[in-house]
């Protein structure tokens, strides 16, 4: 049998919005983002670096507040800024 063990950093959504929030001035709806349930969890791998399609949709956010599918280019782009981390994410989500 094979086993991989990894760290995951876990981040509840509220936290997660509050830090979008603080770094971009803007406010960030997770929930409608991600069309997330109350009791689910959306595990994603987060790395120092935004390709030019995640940056066109980012700039447009802070542009217009328009944008869809961004939580993952948000957490990209926090931790090339230095926001968080590099790894592997569970982004817990109840409410």
């Amino acid at each position: 049998m094979k086993i991989t063990t990894e760290v995951t950093h876990k981040v509840d959504y509220f936290d997660l919005q509050e830090e979008i929030k603080r770094v971009y001035g803007k406010e960030f709806d997770i929930l409608e983002d991600l069309n997330a349930n109350n009791d689910s969890s959306l595990e994603t791998k987060v790395q120092p670096k935004v390709d030019k399609f995640d940056q066109d949709i980012i700039d447009k956010w802070v542009q217009t507040g328009e944008g869809s599918f961004l939580t993952r280019a948000l957490m990209n782009d926090l931790c090339a800024k230095g926001h968080i981390p590099e790894g592997s994410y569970v982004i817990r989500i109840c409410w």
